[in-house]
């Protein structure tokens, strides 16, 4: 609440609290099941999708976009948002046959690129290569020893927990 980066007066922007922090739940149930089942179950991606696309929709309504431009430039913010988070993910996904990155993995940052819109989903992105490239080091140095046998590191939560950082921070880095 003290972080929510508009201030909640009207029903439309306490509708939006109230589907943020629907939202935030889901991402942290994504990443837990991530980290210990190292999968992103369509059952709980399709929920998520669905509360983000209404998110999307209401946070574009005219009385919600007072200060904020207009709604079709806050609809195609998220489109392309939608691209770039997915598209990433999905190249990464084609190039290595799954092997680097799954389905569930594209799927997740489609829709986090549908929450945060364009501009930070760039922040975003950033933040999840530099991960990468932090991950791809770990492995390398496990395989090189033999105390270790880690091979894959789940990186659907990574997507989860910058997501949240970068809604609520992410104006600060554009």
């Amino acid at each position: 609440y003290a972080f929510w980066p508009v201030t909640i007066d009207g029903f439309d922007n306490w509708l939006l609290f109230i589907l943020w922090i629907y939202v935030c739940g889901s991402l942290v149930s994504l990443a837990v099941t991530n980290m210990r089942f190292m999968l992103l179950p369509d059952k709980m991606l399709k929920p998520l999708l669905y509360s983000v696309v209404f998110y999307v929709l209401t946070s574009a309504a005219p009385a919600a976009q007072a200060n904020s431009g207009s709604a079709g430039e806050s609809i195609l913010s998220s489109i392309l948002g939608g691209l770039l988070l997915g598209g990433v993910p999905y190249l990464l996904f084609q190039i290595s046959s799954g092997k680097w990155i799954g389905g569930g993995d594209v799927k997740l940052g489609a829709i986090v690129g549908l929450l945060l819109g364009w501009k930070i989903s760039i922040v975003e992105l950033i933040a999840y290569i530099l991960y990468t490239v932090f991950v791809f080091f770990i492995i390398s140095i496990a395989q090189y020893s033999n105390s270790s046998k880690i091979n894959r590191i789940p990186t659907g939560f990574i997507w989860a927990i910058i997501a949240i950082g970068s809604f609520i921070f992410g104006n600060y880095f554009i």
